[in-house]
């Protein structure tokens, strides 16, 4: 006589008999895949504004530096003209005030696009954020029923 193992006594049991008399709540699958489709719906949002934030910010950039250059250009033509050594020293001293003035108004505007665009995609994912909330609230009231 064999020795049966507790796996033929699973195989032996029915499972579906014993599992039957749970009361087992459903899994709403097609909600589930809806609520990951928005999801990814908000992230791909977030990511584009992300990406088009870079964008104008590398060409905001570009755009300062430019200017930057043309700047310094026209400010070194001017110096060359300068021939009192105080007068120079008190236009260098002018332009260098000018261009400390000028970087941190650049980098403000750098600073406030880029705060513009952390809050823009902040506010579509603390959205999504509060309507899954709404989302399994929902799931807990029906559940409960």
């Amino acid at each position: 006589m064999s020795q049966k193992t507790p796996f033929d006594l699973l195989k032996e049991m029915d499972l579906s008999k014993i599992f039957s008399g749970m009361n087992m709540p459903t899994m709403d699958v097609n909600g589930v895949l809806e609520s990951q489709r928005k999801n990814l719906e908000t992230f791909a949002a977030a990511n584009k504004v992300a990406v088009e934030s870079a964008q104008a910010l590398a060409q905001r950039q570009t755009e300062m530096l430019r200017e930057s250059v043309e700047s310094m250009t026209a400010a070194a033509k001017g110096l060359t003209d300068v021939r009192d050594p105080e007068q120079f020293n008190e236009k260098q001293a002018a332009l260098a005030h000018e261009a400390y003035e000028k970087a941190l108004l650049n980098l403000q505007e750098l600073g406030d696009m880029m705060s513009g665009a952390n809050q823009q995609a902040f506010e579509l994912i603390n959205k999504r954020m509060n309507e899954i909330m709404s989302e399994l609230q929902e799931l807990a009231a029906k559940t409960q029923r």
